[in-house]
């Protein structure tokens, strides 16, 4: 008996309460940051739909991001965060820029965040969200410094499953090569084995009468090595 919508709803309610609770959303679904598209309009949309928006800093300087966030505060007044690249070199004046402008959630991607960085974000009262290439690096961060690790395990996974799967079908198409290969070697030898039986047995016919009968007799042992 198929569910009723109030009840799915209550389901899933149950399911995504602790991302909503942390989200501040009404719908735990979060905007992946993607430089030059994850801006003011589409992260104060995400927002105001009920999700929660992240703007991608990207390469952006202090000065600019701090005008992202203000141009994206204008148009909603719901949660969003800043996603920040840990290799930006004005790495703590971006986390600062945040922490001014009273943004709530403060997500470092593109590698493991320094203590400093860290520092840094709990001190100004952002809550953080670090990306971590291991479910265990996950764990640590989410249990020590983080309140929530996304852990792109699965993904790295997927993505290690899809190269050895690439690998594998180039390994395959290399052997595919290589038995072609030695089938038309195997080949050329019969070839140059046929030819080569071929001028033994013109020198033996240019030798006479007797060389006619051994070339016979040699042609009877080889048919009846083959029977």
């Amino acid at each position: 008996m198929p569910h009723s919508p109030e009840a799915a709803r209550a389901e899933l309610d149950r399911l995504w309460a602790r991302g909503t609770a942390f989200l501040g959303t009404e719908v735990a679904i979060m905007g992946g940051a993607m430089s030059w598209v994850s801006e003011r309009h589409l992260v104060s949309a995400i927002s105001n739909a009920g999700g929660f928006g992240v703007i991608a800093c990207g390469a952006m300087t202090p000065a600019l991001l701090e005008t992202e966030i203000a141009e994206t505060q204008k148009r909603t007044t719901k949660p969003f965060g800043v996603n920040l690249i840990t290799m930006h070199p004005q790495l703590l004046d971006l986390v600062k820029v945040c922490v001014d402008a009273k943004v709530g959630h403060i997500v470092l991607a593109g590698g493991v965040p320094n203590g400093p960085t860290i520092k840094a974000v709990k001190d100004g009262g952002a809550k953080l969200v670090a990306f971590t290439p291991a479910l265990a690096l996950g764990r640590r961060l989410a249990s020590e410094l983080a309140e929530l690790a996304a852990a792109l395990g699965g993904r790295a996974h997927a993505q290690r499953d899809e190269r050895a799967l690439r690998a594998r079908a180039r390994h395959g198409a290399v052997r595919r090569r290589h038995g072609r290969a030695r089938k038309v070697e195997r080949r050329h030898a019969k070839v140059k084995a046929g030819e080569a039986e071929a001028r033994r047995d013109t020198r033996v016919l240019g030798r006479g009468r007797g060389g006619r009968q051994r070339l016979g007799a040699r042609h009877e042992q080889r048919g009846a090595r083959g029977g």
